[in-house]
């Protein structure tokens, strides 16, 4: 294997191939890396890593794009990051965390 592959076992068969994504294992190590990535990849990633539910609010917001290196810190930094470059407020409900501009309600999807 080189750098970026990763082995499949299927059927007692060995083959090699590539990782799906530069954040593809984020779940495990806490290091993520988003180059201009659409804040709704973002969010399918961070609730892959951490195990959580996080929605944004409104359509809008999935389109934002989002280029920084988080290297094991806690999903509240991460959040409280994203608030910060993105003028966002982060509502906790239960397992739920919803993410919306400041300035608005949020809508019913």
């Amino acid at each position: 294997l080189k750098k970026g592959d990763f082995a499949l076992v299927q059927a007692g068969k060995t083959s090699r191939a590539k990782a799906p994504g530069i954040n593809y294992l984020s779940w495990q190590t806490k290091k993520f890396r988003f180059e201009n990535e659409k804040l709704i990849n973002v969010i399918h990633v961070l609730n892959h890593a951490y195990a959580k539910h996080i929605l944004l609010a409104t359509d809008s917001l999935e389109q934002l794009r989002l280029t920084s290196t988080y290297n094991q810190v806690s999903l509240q930094t991460i959040i409280r990051s994203l608030c910060l470059t993105f003028h966002l407020r982060a509502a906790h409900t239960g397992n739920e965390i919803i993410l919306n501009s400041v300035n608005k309600q949020p809508d019913s999807k």
